[in-house]
């Protein structure tokens, strides 16, 4: 265990790099308010003003940063190895496929299809004022998956072929992984 730490020190010095988490940490707290005041916690964007920029490639990041006002606020706090980290941490998100559920007060059928045996993160925007607890024992996740009011939460699995049908009260959002 000693030696585990002690290459995680000697790698933290280097210059340039940067641990994984740390570009997720960057990604939530950038600027004191983060990406995610923007682009939301998944970088999915999901009604944010910012929208979604999984995938987003370092050019596109640096013309952000010298055009759009928000951005503009940035630009100094994000040197080159944290707009790297920032890159690879967004190509990394764009590898999953993205399915968005904004649960709230209506009575709604969605049916979404995604590629079985592929990586992929549904999103949950519980947009009521209630916390509320979900049954995603369909995707393999915990019974009773709890969601606090307007808070998002996401889920990663690999779907296997199938339908995966989930409920709330009269909304319902089934996932076709064909």
């Amino acid at each position: 265990m000693k030696h585990k730490i002690t290459l995680v020190l000697f790698l933290a010095l280097l210059p340039g790099f940067v641990m994984a988490t740390s570009a997720e940490q960057l990604f939530k707290t950038a600027g004191g308010y983060g990406c995610t005041a923007c682009h939301g916690k998944y970088a999915h964007g999901g009604g944010f003003v910012g929208g979604n920029i999984r995938g987003a490639t370092r050019e596109k990041l640096d013309i952000a940063f010298k055009t759009e006002p928000t951005m503009l606020l940035l630009a100094t706090v994000m040197d080159d190895n944290k707009r790297n980290a920032l890159v690879e941490h967004l190509a990394s998100l764009s590898k999953m496929q993205l399915l968005e559920w904004r649960i709230g007060e209506s009575t709604t059928t969605k049916v979404v299809t995604v590629k079985a045996d592929h990586r992929a993160q549904l999103v949950l925007f519980n947009g009521t004022f209630d916390s509320l607890s979900l049954d995603l024992s369909a995707l393999g996740a915990a019974h009773n998956y709890q969601i606090k009011a307007y808070d998002t939460q996401a889920i990663t699995w690999i779907p296997k072929a199938g339908r995966y049908p989930l409920f709330f009260n009269n909304e319902h959002f089934i996932i076709d992984a064909n």
